[in-house]
């Protein structure tokens, strides 16, 4: 009830008491009463329009939860791809210099072409580093944002499995260079190109008036003639398959060379291998001497190819 100079009284009468209660209060503190009341109101309304809107974005937040989840998924295997790819190319650069290495050691002899050898092209930046440095994508995408990232993420993945697809093709390509390499370097480590031995050459392949003095002959080598005990090498890899004395050549070695060629060494004073032995290009194989049906200390020298005896000349390189 109102009392003197504004004031109030609030009387509180319980049921279950005879005793009264009495709350004496100004206009003024009824004011705050009520100006506290309506903030707690509005207060209350503001917290529920934004519970009511939260409540309305929780569908489109859930999915972006699950765009988020999928798109980690989809970087992780991309990284995982990228990893197995570069592994692969790793294997592959293994290749790649293997086949430029033997393509250093190739050296061609006259009568030889080079051999047309494609290379495959291996360097660059990884896949992985690639993915690394993509940025990462945001959570905060539309839903139509986040079903692109989706697709684009499946697409690259797509790409980078054709890109490893086409892998064993270059790898096979570099395998099938480096063999035919390896076996043309074999090859021509067989070819019989360097001299026997270093002097002057003083009869050559064909006929020719016997150095005896009497009628014609065929010379099936060329002689080079130097100092007595002048050393004799093998003109090209292969397996020593004669060691021994034959009429008319005195002090015999012969070597095979595989692919077809034979070479022969002969009126050697003496032999320094034995039958079996496998000789590299430019090994000491015999001494210059004179044994045999010979006029002085020389080598004779022939090349067999396909078992027929062919010019040495055309095959050795110049002194």
């Amino acid at each position: 009830m109102p009392g003197k100079k504004g004031r109030f009284t609030l009387f509180i009468v319980p049921h279950s008491s005879s005793k009264v209660w009495s709350i004496r209060f100004s206009k003024a503190h009824l004011g705050c009463i009520a100006a506290a009341t309506a903030a707690f109101a509005l207060t209350l309304c503001v917290l529920g329009s934004n519970y009511l809107q939260m409540l309305g974005l929780m569908p489109e937040l859930t999915y972006l939860r699950e765009v988020a989840a999928c798109q980690r998924q989809q970087i992780n295997a991309l990284v995982m791809e990228a990893h197995s790819i570069q592994r692969e190319i790793e294997g592959i650069a293994s290749l790649d210099r293997q086949v430029r290495h033997l393509l250093g050691t190739v050296s061609l002899t006259p009568g030889k072409e080079a051999p047309e050898v494609r290379m495959a092209s291996v360097g660059g930046p990884t896949a992985a580093a690639s993915l690394a440095k993509a940025p990462v994508l945001d959570s905060t995408l539309s839903k139509d944002q986040g079903a692109g990232s989706l697709a684009l993420g499946s697409m690259a993945l797509m790409h980078l499995e054709d890109l490893r697809g086409g892998i064993p093709q270059i790898e096979q390509g570099l395998q099938e260079s480096r063999d035919g390499l390896a076996e043309l370097q074999a090859e021509l480590r067989a070819y019989p190109s360097i001299w026997p031995a270093p002097g002057r050459v003083t009869s050559g392949f064909g006929y020719r008036r016997s150095p005896f003095g009497w009628g014609t002959e065929f010379h099936g080598g060329i002689d080079i003639a130097s100092a007595y005990g002048t050393p004799i090498v093998a003109t090209a890899d292969g397996e020593v398959v004669f060691n021994g004395y034959r009429a008319g050549y005195g002090n015999t070695i012969v070597i095979d060379h595989g692919y077809g060629y034979r070479t022969l060494y002969s009126h050697n004073a003496q032999n320094l291998v034995s039958v079996g032995a496998q000789v590299p290009r430019g090994q000491a194989i015999a001494l210059m001497g004179r044994s045999g049906r010979t006029t002085g200390p020389h080598v004779h020298y022939e090349v067999h190819y396909m078992g027929q005896r062919v010019n040495p000349k055309p095959y050795l390189q110049a002194p």
